[in-house]
């Protein structure tokens, strides 16, 4: 450059810097004359602003800071005015300004937002090259390094701030300790637990004063990484060195142990503990009662309760409902509450954890009027409802069939913010699937993937349960290979799913097949899948096949449960091999499963479900013992229990539904029957004449109702002709009441006229005369599908296989009959979903009608839900192929034999009874047993 061309360039930049510090001058006087806000500066300065007038402004000493920082926030926010912010060496300026008035927290928000700002984003080197030559004063510069340091690890730029603790450590400035600790907890924040143990490694190579609280910090976050022992060891280092545990720290390695199942680990950290004379707080405690109830029971953790409560130390909130949560598990729900109520008397808030506690123990008990009542009242409190506290009513009521409160909880659920997730889609399938709603079950599942919820395995095991029951194993097995492509990996109880299926359907090759498949895949068989398959090869006939299969069930150490028993036991029955079943009985007891109804009875051939007529006498004696559990000593008493059941000599008989199934059927025999239990519709029309001496009316050609009694027979349902009707398939029924079938009877039947010639006229009344052909069926299905009530008159007998119709139907029943006796009472209370009426009242003109109309909506639309439970009750069916399975566990044949079994103690105590009257005196014939 020519001597010119310099003079020239420096004399601008001369005439530049004196025109900028021109313009800062006149400023600062604005500034230091200005006392309101907004600045007065003249705008004609404003827009001659630049870096390097703002820097001049800033760094005047005769400027009071708070002036400054006024200025200084007037161009940061307004650059509409200004050609340009402040830059980064403006910010340090002010900051540095703001240290020296002792205005930290301003200063903070400043340096804050310039880490933040991507556009002052500097490496450090420049940032600690401008703040010393910016500021000479030492302590000054370290608490702005300290201050940067704090400002950095709030950010997350840990590398920023590592720079900056070196940067430190090497112009030997002191560092605090607080800062340090700022540092390990954001790093803890972000998981990132190394950095935290390398830093910290770091802080004692340093010498920076190590506390109980920063080691206690980077001890958890070695204990969260599994690093116990090393975490463990860091202690003992430091505890020579001077630095105490307290019991936090001490806190830390019990949890840590804990979740390791380390228990020797557990009671090293509580000696040690006591040898320091450390006490016990109540997070101890709660560690402690957690540590024991899951490794020791529940009893060990009651222990742990008390001793807390001796040593002086309060309970708080997250111990009692623990303990709550605790009974609850249990089934104490009465302690549970007792402890519910102790915590309110103590003055201790409940949150919503323990509510979730109480109402997850009353669900579980099957009480959901009781979850209702703790819902109420814990929003009467203030507490909100939670996801789980709906995901767990909603369990509740899947588990006891109530699926349409559940849906109705999950539409609320919906309209609070909660979207149901992939646990509430696959909870609600399951109990539709439960209840046989195959078709709502998919429905819910194909809608949980609209919604964009991606399916689990278990919504995925589900979905090919419903497909099996079905029968639709091409769909089963379709779903099964979707999921596989969709990285969903199967488990067992999902193969368990399909191979049941096939099981069900006689498909053994494929069932088989899946299994070697489960096999291969490095899953296990289990209990249900050998069940499954020895279900099977019985219904398939190849009960040597099946005694294979639960021979090698035992040689791999898998307990056959009570259904696989009964599988095999209902096979071998069916077979006639009565003395294997006999012996697969007493093994059954030997090993610790309890037989149920099934099983026991599937010994005996009782029609369709495998009586055997071939069994021998001795295999009938030996039966009874252990049915009756009784040691009979002597033949006098086996014979006097055989002719209890039937004839001395022949095989123990019941007569069941499919040999009387009228009450006025097989009266010719009635001397021979009437000590046997009897298995009849009701106990009306025990008075037929035979009809060929219907012109004798001698006693002697009746059945008398003193031959049947209460004590020993017992009532059944008659089969149901029509279909079932579940809740969410009912409609609209306009109709108030409906009747079909014959107007003329006699006897108890005589009813029929008399209501027909009162009801024949009355509005939304229809009274059908029919028979139970297929026109008849179609016409009951319509009618009763569509009224409200559904008329039940005694006819030849109290009760008629209409009550039973009109149940499938949720047709609610309207049983006019004075002298009814109905199945399963004790069992199942009626009047939850029927209306009794006299048979005086009845036939009182224009009463029936006007009563029936005086039903709310609501007491008929719960009816018709307590109908809906009770339905599977009266099902014999079992849904199987032929019906050669297992019985449904809440169907009609099991609540038959466990009548039975209720009448065994009474038949018992009325042949007691009977044996020890004097010689010549009668017993009345109502208890003749025997």
């Amino acid at each position: 450059m020519s001597n010119q061309g310099f003079y020239r360039t420096a004399k601008q930049v001369f005439s530049s810097t004196k025109s900028n510090e021109h313009t800062a001058n006149l400023i600062a006087e604005s500034l230091i004359n200005s006392t309101t806000r907004p600045l007065q500066i003249a705008e004609s300065l404003i827009s001659k602003v630049n870096p390097c007038i703002t820097h001049h402004v800033l760094s005047n000493p005769r400027i009071p800071s708070s002036s400054c920082l006024r200025f200084f926030e007037f161009l940061r926010t307004n650059q509409s005015i200004t050609p340009q912010k402040p830059d980064l060496e403006s910010h340090i300026v002010i900051i540095l300004r703001l240290f020296g008035a002792r205005k930290f927290a301003e200063a903070k928000n400043i340096l804050s937002a310039a880490v933040a700002d991507e556009n002052l984003r500097s490496p450090f080197s420049e940032v600690a090259s401008l703040v010393s030559e910016s500021c000479a004063e030492p302590t000054v510069k370290i608490k702005f390094f300290d201050m940067l340091f704090r400002v950095y690890a709030d950010n997350g730029q840990f590398d920023e701030g590592l720079e900056v603790f070196e940067y430190m450590v090497n112009n030997k400035f002191e560092i605090d300790e607080r800062s340090c600790m700022v540092y390990l907890v954001a790093l803890k924040k972000c998981n990132r637990f190394g950095s935290l143990y390398d830093f910290f490694q770091k802080m004692v190579e340093c010498n920076v004063m190590i506390t109980v609280y920063s080691m206690t910090l980077v001890m958890d976050g070695l204990c969260k990484r599994k690093e116990v022992e090393t975490a463990r060891k860091l202690m003992h280092d430091l505890v020579g060195k001077g630095v105490k545990p307290n019991t936090y720290t001490f806190n830390t390695l019990i949890d840590a142990y804990v979740k390791k199942s380390n228990h020797e680990g557990v009671k090293d950290i509580l000696a040690t503990m006591e040898k320091a004379g450390v006490n016990f707080n109540v997070a101890t405690y709660t560690l402690r009662i957690n540590w024991q109830a899951k490794y020791f029971g529940i009893e060990n953790a009651v222990k742990v309760f008390k001793e807390m409560s001796e040593k002086g130390v309060e309970a708080d909130v997250h111990v009692y409902t623990l303990m709550i949560s605790l009974y609850c598990k249990k089934g104490d729900i009465k302690t549970a509450f007792a402890l519910f109520d102790e915590l309110v008397e103590k003055g201790v808030e409940p949150n919503a954890h323990t509510y979730n506690s109480l109402i997850y123990g009353v669900c579980k008990m099957g009480n959901m009027d009781a979850a209702k009542v703790l819902l109420i009242e814990m929003q009467s409190k203030g507490i909100n409802l939670n996801r789980v506290i709906f995901n767990t009513l909603m369990d509740g009521y899947c588990k006891q069939g109530m699926i349409d409160e559940a849906l109705k909880l999950q539409a609320i659920m919906e309209k609070k913010g909660f979207d149901p997730d992939v646990y509430v889609y696959t909870m609600i399938a399951n109990c539709l699937c439960k209840l046989n709603r195959h078709e709502e079950a998919k429905k819910e599942l194909f809608s949980m993937v609209e919604k964009g919820v991606a399916p689990n395995v278990y919504s995925y095991t589900t979905l090919i349960d419903i497909y099996s029951k079905e029968g639709n194993l091409v769909e089963a097995t379709r779903t099964l290979h979707e999921m596989e492509k969709n990285g969903e990996k199967p488990s067992v109880v999902t193969y368990n799913a399909l191979i049941h299926g096939y099981c069900r359907n006689g498909r053994m090759k494929e069932a088989n097949e899946l299994r070697r498949k489960l096999e291969v895949k490095g899953l296990l068989p289990d209990s249900y899948t050998y069940t499954s398959l020895v279900q099977g090869e019985c219904i398939a006939g190849d009960i040597d096949e099946a005694l294979k299969l639960f021979q090698e069930m035992q040689m791999k150490n898998i307990n056959p449960d009570v259904i696989t028993y009964t599988a095999l036991i209902s096979g071998l029955s069916k077979e006639g091999r009565s003395e294997e079943a006999f012996e697969l009985y007493d093994e059954m007891k030997e090993a610790g499963v309890t037989p149920d109804d099934t099983a026991a009875f599937d010994l005996i051939d009782i029609g369709r479900w495998h009586v055997s007529y071939a069994m021998a006498w001795r295999e009938s004696i030996t039966f009874l013992q252990k049915l009756l559990r009784i040691k009979l000593r002597q033949r006098r008493e086996v014979l006097g229990y055989c002719k209890l059941l039937g004839q001395k000599n022949h095989t123990p008989t019941f007569y069941s539904q499919s040999e009387v199934h009228h009450p006025v059927a097989m009266w010719h025999v009635k001397d021979e029957i009437a000590p046997a239990i009897l298995l009849v519709v009701d106990f009306g029309g025990w008075y037929r004449l035979d009809t060929k001496t219907s012109n004798d009316s001698s006693s002697d050609s009746m059945i008398h109702h003193t031959q049947v009694s209460l004590l020993k027979d017992v009532i059944v349902p008659y089969t149901h002709l029509l279909p079932r009707l579940h809740l969410s398939e009912n409609r609209k029924r306009p109709t108030v009441l409906y009747f079909k079938g014959a107007k003329h009877r006699h006897r108890g039947g005589l009813i029929h006229e008399k209501l027909w010639d009162l009801l024949i006229d009355e509005l939304r009344v229809i009274m059908e005369e029919g028979f139970p052909n297929a026109t008849g069926k179609e016409q009951s299905i319509k009618g009763m599908r569509s009224s409200q009530f559904c008329l039940h008159p005694a006819g030849d007998t109290p009760t008629s296989c209409r009550l039973f119709d009109a149940v499938r139907s949720l047709c609610i029943p309207v049983i006019v009959s004075d002298n009814v006796e109905l199945p399963f009472e004790g069992m199942v209370d009626y009047s939850e979903f029927s209306v009794f009426v006299a048979v005086s009242d009845a036939l009182k003109p224009d009463w029936l009608v006007s009563h029936l109309r005086s039903y709310s909506r609501e007491q008929k639309d719960r009816f018709r839900r307590n109908m809906a439970t009770v339905q599977p009750v009266f099902q014999y069916d079992n849904g199987h192929p032929g019906g050669v399975c297992l019985i449904p566990p809440g169907g009609a044949v099991n609540h038959i034999w466990r009548k039975v079994h209720q009448k065994l103690p009474l038949i018992r105590e009325a042949i007691t009874r009977e044996r020890r009257k004097p010689q010549g005196v009668l017993v009345p014939l109502r208890r003749h047993c025997i």
